[in-house]
């Protein structure tokens, strides 16, 4: 999202810009200089800031992604938001942490006391616990999802499948060839092959995110480091045999949910 492309009129109704790098499902990063002009132009305009910073721990080959408030002026404007879901894989626990300056985290505070509850206190103790155990655990579990990352996306690259390597997140993103609607792919992966993915159209046309999470969950790690499901996922494309017949007889991919 770059301001300077919003049109004035949106602008000047505009209360707060949402950004979250690096970003689910799309395992971009925010380059520096983009996050400064970002939040200059929240300054001038007297817009919130949200910088949903979750996998800020969850990046590899020495990227570390920064924090807003090494921008400066980021305080005067921009509350950022943390959990322990990716870093400490309790995804689901919903216990995570705002930082901001005073009026803003204040402000943030008095609405959840009255639309909110705080997650039970053994989930608070946990979540404690495992802030607590930083150094010893998250450096192997990064380096976890690194190997994951690797084997993927070489058994992907060796089935024939374009793959950028993302440098964090837990998401690949793999491009189906013409003619395969990725909503019906992945419908018929999972039917057959017990293979979760996440048809592309529900965020964009022709393409099919395969969540590095979902895929470890299905497959034990030999099994993702041997390419199983890029053997299977090959399987499933033209000249393999899924698309044998009329090509009429695949149903038109919409990009709806339904």
């Amino acid at each position: 999202l770059e301001l300077d492309d919003v049109p004035d009129a949106v602008l000047e109704r505009s209360r707060m810009v949402y950004l979250n790098y690096p970003n689910n499902p799309t395992a971009a990063v925010a380059p520096m200089d983009y996050l400064v002009r970002t939040v200059e132009r929240c300054r001038n305009l007297g817009i919130l800031l949200v910088y949903d910073n979750a996998y800020s721990e969850l990046a590899f080959d020495g990227y570390v992604p920064p924090s807003i408030f090494e921008v400066d002026g980021a305080k005067e404007c921009a509350i950022e938001f943390h959990s322990l879901s990716k870093t400490f894989n309790m995804t689901g626990w919903r216990c995570g942490w705002a930082v901001a300056r005073p009026e803003i985290a204040g402000a943030l505070s008095k609405i959840k006391s009255f639309v909110d509850t705080g997650p039970f206190m053994a989930i608070q103790a946990a979540g404690a616990a495992a802030l607590g155990q930083h150094t010893a655990f998250v450096p192997g579990n990064v380096a976890t999802f690194q190997a994951r990352r690797d084997a993927a996306v070489a058994a992907f690259r060796a089935s024939g499948f374009e793959c950028d390597v993302p440098r964090a997140t837990m998401y690949l993103w793999i491009a189906l060839p013409d003619g395969v609607p990725s909503a019906t792919f992945a419908d018929r992966l999972l039917d057959d092959e017990g293979v979760v993915v996440l048809p592309g159209t529900h965020l964009g046309r022709n393409t099919v995110v395969a969540a590095g999470a979902v895929v470890r969950g299905t497959f034990p790690d030999h099994c993702v480091l041997a390419g199983v499901p890029a053997k299977i996922v090959r399987r499933y494309v033209p000249g393999s045999g899924w698309l044998t017949g009329s090509a009429a007889a695949v149903p038109e991919d919409t990009g709806s949910p339904d």
